[in-house]
């Protein structure tokens, strides 16, 4: 139970030990996306969570995904903001662990430290995997037309063949 009291009552920073926190990156402008990056800048990972839930309390599943790319990635706050939209984003709405662990991973190996560098570093992740889902899409169409041609072709040969043999007398050897 103090686990889960102490889940819902902390605000301190998530990062520990890679390096030192800095001032956030805000954005200048007025546009959506330079709104929601400086949230993700500024509050803390349950409160961004909490705004994205038009101020509702996050459930303690979510408190402790949000708690566990903390402890076990040493994340800053604006980078498990960034995996928070982004897994809410491609998973309907749902905080799913495995792929926030995922792309926490694929984060951390790229040493993302801000909310725009993780943003950008998605957007180009997720451009890749949907060419190529477009790309695998376009090589199934081409190898069914292929497989429509080629059932085309022998549906044609046997047409000609019966066609042959009709005109040289039948299925007797072409003899009259």
């Amino acid at each position: 139970k103090l686990a889960k009291v102490m889940l819902e009552k902390t605000d301190y920073k998530y990062r520990r030990g890679r390096a030192k926190e800095s001032e956030p990156n805000l954005m200048s402008g007025a546009s959506d996306l330079a709104r929601k990056i400086n949230l993700m800048e500024t509050k803390s990972p349950k409160d961004y969570l909490s705004s994205l839930q038009d101020g509702t309390k996050p459930a303690t599943a979510d408190l402790k995904v949000i708690n566990d790319l903390s402890k076990n990635y040493h994340l800053p706050n604006p980078v498990i903001n960034a995996i928070v939209d982004y897994v809410l984003y491609k998973a309907d709405n749902v905080l799913s662990r495995p792929y926030a662990e995922k792309v926490a991973v694929s984060l951390v190996r790229e040493n993302i430290l801000t909310a725009v560098d993780a943003m950008n570093y998605l957007r180009k992740v997720d451009k890749k995997s949907h060419n190529k889902r477009i790309k695998k899409s376009f090589i199934k169409i081409l190898e069914t037309e292929k497989k429509d041609d080629d059932k085309e072709n022998k549906d044609w040969e046997s047409d000609w063949d019966r066609f042959l043999d009709e005109i040289n007398g039948g299925n007797d050897g072409g003899k009259a």
